[in-house]
């Protein structure tokens, strides 16, 4: 019997109804040190992908790791292919040293979320161009918010979650408007 799952947002029809995560990355040939799995937006550990069967509907997303200094790297980004990646996650999710969440309110007046080892660091990077893609064409002011946590999984979390939200939301975040960052 097929399934049909959703593979960073396209249609996938699978005929092994007994299809796992980590048969997907085999079929895709991705190794899963590059690479961390969500599965219907919950970050799956990956011990746990052979063990994690696939259902009807399910949505699959790779984020695939591009670096960014320090040892351990702390940007990500999608993409459909293994070789984007430039860095291998480190086998721990917990670290001994702080990973932050930032906003950055840029010159255009937009604002990028990244996350880091480093702030002051990594916003003299994005001054400098070398940042992101995203900071090169859009220079940032300054640093408006940031986020510390200890742990790198439950940092890229928040990162995803709040580059989910919409501007409103993040600017209630920045103000620290907790009544209306709970009403949007």
């Amino acid at each position: 019997m097929a399934i049909t799952i959703y593979i960073n947002g396209k249609k996938k029809v699978l005929q092994d109804n007994t299809m796992n995560i980590s048969k997907i990355l085999e079929m895709k040939r991705i190794r899963p040190e590059v690479v961390t799995v969500e599965l219907n937006n919950i970050i799956i550990e990956r011990e746990k992908y052979a063990k994690t069967p696939l259902k009807e509907g399910d949505r699959l997303e790779f984020v695939y790791y591009m670096g960014g200094g320090g040892s351990t790297p702390l940007r990500f980004t999608r993409g459909r292919s293994p070789f984007l990646s430039r860095t291998i996650l480190s086998e721990r999710s917990e670290s001994k040293d702080k990973i932050y969440v930032y906003i950055l309110r840029c010159k255009d007046g937009s604002l990028y979320t990244g996350s880091t080892d480093n702030v002051e660091r990594r916003f003299q990077e994005h001054l400098s161009g070398k940042g992101s893609f995203y900071t090169k064409s859009n220079p940032p002011i300054k640093v408006v918010y940031t986020e510390e946590f200890h742990n790198f999984l439950n940092a890229q979390k928040r990162e995803r979650q709040i580059k989910g939200w919409t501007r409103r939301k993040k600017e209630a975040l920045i103000r620290n408007d907790l009544q209306l960052l709970k009403r949007l």
